[in-house]
């Protein structure tokens, strides 16, 4: 939901922006090739930025319609954040080498205590592994501060 939006809001500017989307990226794999595309593509003049995936959540609502109790439902920290951290590194990277924009709201739906399934009445998962419309709308703030330096 999350990338739909992106890019319904960015299609008038396809040609001057590109966008690079981590998903489930080995962290060695991502801070080899992804620091080597991101200057190709800037050394031409296109705008870039970083998408960070969300973390794993195994279909809380699904879990739920079928009846079982919430703490069952919602994802262990582990396991929701496997893939996110392994490429988290590779992030954490590039931003500290580049002025590279990245948008991760992973911190909103997981901390060290562990994830999240709802924030007050906003459900964060759609279906297996999407983020809800709703909790996406919710992070307009994030996501306005992510495009405007993006196309500054």
């Amino acid at each position: 939901m999350l990338i739909r939006l992106l890019i319904q809001f960015l299609r008038p500017y396809a040609r001057q922006l590109a966008m690079v989307v981590v998903l489930q990226l080995a962290a060695t794999v991502a801070m080899v090739f992804l620091p080597n595309l991101y200057a190709r593509i800037v050394d031409q003049g296109i705008a870039v930025g970083l998408v960070a995936d969300s973390p794993q959540s195994n279909d809380p609502l699904l879990c739920l319609a079928r009846g079982l109790s919430r703490g069952r439902c919602t994802p262990k920290l582990v396991s929701a954040r496997r893939l996110t951290d392994r490429y988290g590194p590779a992030i954490t990277h590039l931003e500290e080498q580049s002025a590279l924009p990245v948008l991760d709201v992973n911190g909103d739906i997981c901390d060290e205590q562990g994830c999240r399934i709802q924030v007050g009445d906003t459900w964060i998962f759609a279906a297996f592994e999407h983020l809800s419309q709703a909790f996406t709308v919710s992070q307009e703030p994030q996501i306005r501060v992510f495009l405007e330096r993006l196309l500054a």
